[in-house]
């Protein structure tokens, strides 16, 4: 008897590829490490194929770390060329800087893990910020989470906080955009941040390459998750509905973005999203976060 073919195809697909995200965890137009020919000549002098590649990862992260740690004291950049589109962080920085942590106790591996994932957005721009910019301080990310889980919250806050992570009503439908982008604006500048709507996260991106330490968060009204059975491999589509992922980089020509995804039992991910992406997941609101520096 033979076998359906769109079956087999996607049967193929649940073995061959073990990420969780239906996003790209490599930069858009380039080749994954298995594309690269293994005949590759090496006549033993200098840094090996795959060395030379990682360092060239390193030195393009170190440049742009150098260049926000250096915001308060050199003068703008000049304009940027065509070809120096990509902008904010690269894909393995962001996750360096947002997901690595001091968390080891039980199953918490960040201090967002559980909070709605428009605030999860906020407390990692949080944690990220303060990375880059070390005066406002390690421990600013940890101080946002205990004061959003705490019984002190402003009744907008506290209304999303009800709702749970993926923020619903208790009738089961979306909460309004507008109280949704009221609760993020108001834990945002009680913590420290300018928060600004913008038409677009093409915006954002050209803030980054003028050097401005910015982030945009992005409140989804129809994300589609793909979830993974770590027993099996096999994934499956989840329909979660209201998200938000907050976009930490990109590229200027796709466009193409480098984006933290809160969704998951571990607290989130970092992948590439492009455009069809996000507009497939129904973006209700861009809204731009900078940090106000000391």
């Amino acid at each position: 008897m033979s076998s359906d073919p769109e079956s087999t195809a996607e049967n193929e697909r649940s073995r061959s590829d073990s990420s969780r995200s239906p996003r790209e965890r490599r930069r858009p137009g380039v080749p994954p490490p298995d594309s690269i020919p293994e005949d590759v000549e090496w006549d033993g002098h200098g840094p090996s194929p795959a060395e030379g590649s990682a360092m060239g990862q390193f030195k393009h992260q170190k440049a742009f770390l150098e260049q926000v740690m250096k915001l308060q004291t050199e003068a703008p950049p000049q304009k940027t060329s065509i070809a120096e589109a990509a902008a904010g962080l690269p894909l393995e920085a962001a996750q360096a800087l947002i997901l690595l942590g001091p968390e080891t106790e039980g199953l918490v591996k960040v201090p967002w893990q559980g909070l709605p994932y428009d605030l999860s957005c906020l407390a990692a721009a949080s944690r990220m910020f303060s990375r880059l910019v070390p005066s406002l301080g390690e421990a600013k990310c940890s101080s946002l989470c205990s004061a959003l889980r705490g019984s002190d919250v402003p009744p907008a806050i506290a209304e999303v906080l009800a709702a749970g992570q993926s923020p619903s009503s208790p009738s089961g439908s979306p909460l309004p955009v507008d109280l949704r982008h009221a609760a993020l604006e108001t834990a945002a500048v009680s913590s420290g941040f300018e928060l600004q709507q913008v038409s677009s996260p093409i915006e954002s991106l050209k803030a980054m390459l003028k050097g401005k330490p910015t982030a945009c968060c992005v409140l989804l009204e129809n994300y589609i998750a793909v979830v993974e059975d770590p027993m099996t491999g096999m994934e499956d589509e989840k329909e979660v509905g209201a998200s938000c992922i907050l976009i930490v980089g990109g590229d200027l020509l796709g466009p193409s973005f480098v984006a933290f995804d809160p969704f998951g039992e571990s607290g989130g991910e970092v992948n590439y999203w492009s455009m069809p992406d996000l507009e497939n997941s129904k973006p209700a609101a861009y809204l731009q976060l900078s940090p106000i520096l000391p």
